[in-house]
């Protein structure tokens, strides 16, 4: 994480570690217990604590603003171990003895001190009395007015806040601050009404008109505070209050007005109308923020706009003047609303037929009806903040995990998915700091946002990010995604790994997200052969296995197959094991998977591939020439970029015809992208070399081994060879076990036979006699013995 920007002083002390909770869920935290509690003191207390201990700080505090805002008071604190109390002695203290203080809190309402020597001699006094050695502090606001601020001081020495950390501390005074103006508003209308039962009971005479109507407008407040601070939906209070405005003036319209600067717009939010008089808020939601700035620039020199006749306005008002006259609008009030001590909008009445001179009023509403603006906009921000990655700005897993519910019932098609993982983050973090990693990762989710505008973009943990598309034809997936990897990519390497699947059939999106993945970890491959530093940890693994190798450690076998009809074997499966220093054979299942995980599996891969075309460069001239042999690929291997390359250099060095070699794709790796697949198996085809489909069925086994002891299964697979032979492919049955199995085959005229493997004495390749198996399918044939698979090793 890096340090708020603040110029380098002195010993620090380390504050850069991670919270169980993470600051996103703190503040919502605070939130609940601020909404949850009735008494506000003792929440604010409570939330003190809780922060203060989250960040191990030496004291945290609030101070607020007395109503002129020429003075401050210490309101609540708490204090770790060891640190004395200053509250009782931080009373009414005038800001005028601290220079500008207002103006410290410029930087997006944050004023943070590494270190309070660096202060003016005034400030450094007063913090030095009190034993602080580094502040950071947030500030609250009443319209463009400091009313206070959250204050966290270190007393042990120069802390470091880390930009996490201030924002989730600015978030949490943002709360504070709207919470204890309820308290305000709460004991102002205490106030109010306990005046107006003071008037009722004394029997004095109210007489309200254009001057004098200040009792009326005090009841119209209290009921329209009473609505704000006590409905739990904000969006029927506030029209609520808007009719309570409305009946008051006898106005034809009240809204409000919210300005988005980042948009260069103003929107209608809020409305309530008259009877008879046409809403308008429909029409005023892109409004430009050129039509205001007359509004905006005299909200800055008094608190209130008030226009009596809009003929009278002038030719420098001309787009304003449209505006308003479009909506028949003749006169109009509007008072400014604050956030953060910035305008963000107003509070409009159009056309008042009474009191209209009481401003007063409005501005009283305006200060209540902003605080439950900005304390719902906060409510919202952490709901939103739940679904969002704060550092990007993507999606995070929350927003994921109710996506897939979203993909699940829309299932949109075609749909297609990206999964990507940053390469050696954690070794550009330490090498270059945290700061590095975290520019690497915004300018990562910004390049997801430029050319997939319209997909769904999630961040999914610290490096693993995903892009979800749907309805977009492949071609454009494709370009959209070579145009993002060039983007990442850093002289000739990307710099993230990605994997991807793709559907046009109604598809889980659970599913495609896995198969995405389990692509990228293939193509991670390539990083981790081509980097260095981790190559040079694989060094002594490598060198183990190229030694067991030269040792002839790893043994290659051939399983062979035999064609029904002719009862020659023509075929066989290339095998590789592994040979234990006691003379043991050892299953691939037991060494394959460790060979994967340290990305040394192609290794193994191509050294059975050089075997095989060794071995058939020797059968050339014999019986045995027209032997075809069927190779077998890890998923690692074969999804590498330079797999076919590879893969025709090796096969270029000897004189073999293409169609000798077959190459046999699992379903499994088939499925993990069929369209990255496709065009893999059509440069083999191209090139002359045989395809087959190994394990066909693998993923839906469940229905033969439910009907394996009934006819339903042999009617599945009769039909099954039947549809092969339809549409011109050959059938090889594997792992035959039994006479029965045998005969079954026969009968639904399977094609070959694959025996099962370890049942009969090793054969030695480049010795092997056909003639001897052809006995052995003879008694097969005849029932004379049970099955018993050849499994022929090359030496």
């Amino acid at each position: 994480m890096d340090e708020a920007e603040y110029s380098f002083l002195g010993t620090a002390i380390d504050s850069e570690k991670e919270f169980s909770d993470g600051p996103d869920n703190l503040a919502r935290y605070v939130f609940r217990i601020l909404y949850d509690m009735e008494d506000i003191d003792e929440a604010v207390q409570m939330i003190l604590e809780i922060v203060g201990k989250q960040f191990d700080v030496s004291r945290a505090y609030v101070f607020e603003s007395s109503e002129d805002g020429e003075c401050c008071s210490n309101t609540y604190e708490w204090c770790n171990n060891g640190i004395v109390p200053v509250k009782e002695k931080l009373q009414n203290l005038a800001y005028s003895q601290f220079g500008d203080y207002q103006n410290l809190f410029k930087d997006n309402s944050v004023f943070y001190c590494r270190d309070i020597r660096t202060l003016t001699r005034e400030q450094t006094e007063i913090f030095e009395a009190q034993g602080i050695s580094s502040t950071l502090q947030c500030a609250f606001w009443n319209e463009n007015n400091l009313s206070g601020f959250l204050g966290f001081d270190e007393c042990t020495g120069v802390r470091l806040w880390t930009k996490d950390e201030v924002n989730a501390l600015s978030l949490i005074s943002q709360i504070l601050a709207t919470f204890l103006q309820k308290k305000k508003i709460l004991e102002r209308n205490k106030k109010i009404e306990q005046e107006l039962q003071f008037v009722r009971e004394a029997g004095f005479p109210v007489r309200c008109d254009d001057n004098d109507c200040h009792i009326a407008a005090e009841k119209s407040i209290v009921d329209c505070i009473h609505c704000l601070t006590s409905s739990g939906y904000l969006e029927d209070s506030i029209e609520y209050v808007l009719e309570i405005i409305r009946e008051y003036y006898q106005s034809d319209r009240v809204y409000i007005m919210e300005i988005e600067e980042e948009r260069g717009i103003a929107r209608n939010t809020y409305e309530i109308c008259a009877k008879g008089v046409e809403p308008q808020i429909t029409f005023l939601q892109n409004i430009p923020i050129e039509a205001a700035v007359f509004w905006l620039k005299g909200f800055e020199t008094r608190d209130y706009i008030r226009i009596e006749n809009i003929e009278n306005l002038g030719e420098d008002r001309s787009l304003e003047y449209e505006i308003l006259k479009e909506q028949g609008i003749q006169s109009l009030l509007a008072v400014p609303l604050y956030v953060k001590g910035m305008i963000k909008g107003f509070l409009g009445i159009d056309d008042a037929k009474r009191y209209k001179n009481n401003i007063r009023y409005l501005r009283e509403l305006s200060y209540f009806l902003e605080n439950e603006i900005a304390k719902n906009a906060l409510k919202s921000k952490l709901e939103q903040m739940s679904y969002q990655d704060s550092m990007t700005g993507l999606e995070n897993r929350n927003s994921y995990t109710q996506y897939c519910g979203d993909f699940l019932e829309g299932r949109p098609v075609p749909a297609g998915v990206i999964f990507m993982d940053i390469n050696g983050l954690k070794i550009m973090n330490d090498k270059k700091g945290h700061m590095y990693g975290d520019i690497l990762i915004g300018y990562i989710a910004n390049k997801m946002k430029q050319f997939f505008p319209e997909g769904r973009k999630f961040r999914l943990s610290g490096d693993e990010f995903l892009i979800v598309t749907e309805r977009i034809e492949y071609s454009k997936f494709r370009t959209m995604l070579s145009a993002m990897e060039k983007s990442l990519s850093e002289d000739g390497r990307c710099i993230v790994s990605v994997g991807t699947s793709w559907s046009d059939v109604q598809e889980d999106l659970p599913e495609l997200v896995n198969k995405a993945e389990r692509l990228m970890t293939i193509n991670k491959h390539d990083y981790y052969r081509e980097n260095k530093n981790i190559a040079a940890e694989k060094v002594p693994l490598l060198r183990e296995l190229l030694g067991s190798i030269v040792k002839k450690e790893f043994l290659v076998y051939l399983q062979l197959k035999l064609h029904v009809k002719t009862g020659q074997i023509d075929s066989a499966e290339v095998l590789v094991r592994y040979r234990e220093k006691d003379g043991s054979i050892v299953s691939p299942f037991k060494f394959v998977p460790l060979l994967e995980s340290e990305r040394l599996i192609s290794y193994i891969d191509f050294f059975v591939m050089e075997e095989a075309c060794r071995l058939l460069t020797k059968w050339k001239n014999t019986s045995l020439s027209d032997m075809k042999l069927a190779l077998n690929f890890s998923g690692i291997t074969l999804f590498d970029d330079h797999f076919f390359e590879n893969f025709c250099k090796i096969f270029g060095k000897y004189d073999l015809k293409p169609d000798q070699l077959e190459l046999e794709i699992t379903e499994t790796q088939e499925t993990l992208n069929k369209k990255q697949m496709a065009y893999l198996l059509k440069q083999l085809k191209n090139y002359g070399f045989c395809i087959a489909l190994d394990d066909f069925g693998v993923e839906y086994s469940s229905y033969i081994q439910k009907y394996q002891k009934s006819d339903k299964g042999d009617i599945l697979v009769k039909h099954i060879i039947q549809m092969s032979h339809a549409i011109g492919i050959q059938c090889c049955a594997e792992g035959v076990e039994t006479e029965e199995h045998f005969a079954i085959i026969r009968i639904y005229n399977m094609n070959k036979v694959g025996f099962e493997q370890e049942r009969d004495r090793l054969i030695e390749g480049e010795g092997y006699d056909r003639s001897e198996n052809r006995a052995a399918v003879r008694r097969r044939q005849c029932g004379a013995e049970q099955a018993s698979g050849k499994e022929s090793r090359i030496l």
